[in-house]
């Protein structure tokens, strides 16, 4: 059914009407310092086993200011916990509090991540004349189920390379 041209179709809630119940929230990490070539910076996005929600990631997007590679690694184990990332609703005036939780880690960062299983390398931006890049949506969309979590790791292939990681998600009840 489709209202006012919010809902598709299959009558699956639209991004608008996720975004007016506070179902959307955004993170953001960014490694200002810029990592050195075979440096690393991560964001480990988690939904706790208890939530009672699937996380959709509907528009992840990592921007470098140099080559790197990017990564996805399906439920890496935590050595050492990172700086926490606070999600943030969609819809300010929302009290509604994030299930998934978020944080950092990599080189110059306090947490450390290992293991877990890759989901596929790509390089992006280029070498010469510190070629900026960045990888989106399409490529780095994800369902994250209870009890499982995604680490999105850039790792440098140049000098001083500045490295942004934003991922949008949305909270969607699990159906028994």
């Amino acid at each position: 059914m489709v209202e006012n041209g919010n809902s598709r179709p299959d009558g699956t809630p639209s991004i608008e009407q996720r975004i007016d119940n506070g179902r959307i929230f955004t993170i953001r990490g960014i490694d200002e310092s810029g990592i050195g070539d075979g440096d690393t910076f991560s964001v480990l996005l988690t939904n706790p086993s208890d939530s009672g929600v699937n996380l959709l990631t509907v528009a992840p997007s990592i921007s470098v200011t140099g080559e790197a590679f990017i990564e996805k690694i399906e439920n890496p184990t935590i050595d050492t916990a990172g700086e926490s990332l606070t999600p943030r609703n969609k819809k300010l005036e929302s009290n509604r509090t994030a299930h998934g939780t978020a944080q950092t880690g990599g080189t110059n960062q306090t947490g450390s991540f290992s293991g877990g299983t890759s989901r596929g390398r790509q390089i992006v931006g280029g070498q010469s004349s510190k070629q900026a890049g960045s990888v989106g949506d399409i490529d780095l969309s994800l369902r994250i189920d209870p009890g499982s979590a995604i680490q999105y790791k850039v790792e440098s292939n140049s000098s001083s390379n500045t490295v942004s990681v934003s991922v949008a998600f949305v909270e969607e009840p699990t159906t028994a």
